[in-house]
């Protein structure tokens, strides 16, 4: 995939009104498909790199003490000794994903952005927030920035709303769900 795939998907978008997203999942999909009926590929995923048309393979690999099949389980040592892509630290619970075109939000690069639905089981809570990680060739390359905050009580021991669902609305603003506050906020340019 090239430049000429990333264009494919523009013009795709502009003739047919058809979400870039929504092409790169129907085509993540398909591969996906068609990985998993190669036996031994059941655990296959594919993610697609919008902006550089670059595809991503990857798989599960399950811990074990004994190791049978390497291709789908590895020991605990081999699995430590994995160095992670990026670390956001402990107990903030980050679980929304999505990417952010560069220009999206004013001063936003391309990147990551991330739903923290924070600790519950600390005496000073962590996460509660919405991070950007700016992203360059396809990697991480910076720190966490903050998007949306304002979670916590001052003194970090109440929380007001808990983000988790990150997605970008059809209007391109950052929709984020808060499953305690019980709404959705919708965070645009000033």
């Amino acid at each position: 995939m090239s430049r000429d795939f990333v264009g494919a998907l523009l013009q795709l978008n502009a003739e047919k009104g058809v979400p870039r997203e929504q092409l790169i999942l129907t085509i993540s999909d398909a591969i996906e498909s068609a990985y998993r009926r190669i036996p031994g590929n059941e655990d296959v995923r594919v993610r697609i790199d919008p902006e550089r048309g670059e595809m991503l393979v990857t798989r599960e690999r399950r811990c074990v003490a004994v190791v049978e099949d390497p291709l789908t389980e590895m020991t605990l040592d081999e699995a430590r000794a994995i160095k992670p892509d990026y670390a956001l630290g402990g107990h903030t619970a980050s679980l929304g994903l999505c990417w952010l075109p560069a220009g999206t939000l004013p001063g936003f690069s391309d990147g990551m952005v991330i739903g923290q639905h924070g600790s519950w089981n600390r005496s000073t809570l962590s996460g509660y927030k919405v991070v950007f990680v700016p992203f360059e060739n396809g990697r991480p390359s910076g720190p966490p920035r903050d998007i949306l905050s304002g979670f916590l009580a001052p003194d970090e021991r109440e929380s007001y709303g808990r983000p988790v669902g990150v997605t970008l609305g059809p209007d391109g603003s950052l929709l984020v769900a808060d499953d305690v506050g019980n709404v959705i906020w919708r965070v645009t340019g000033a």
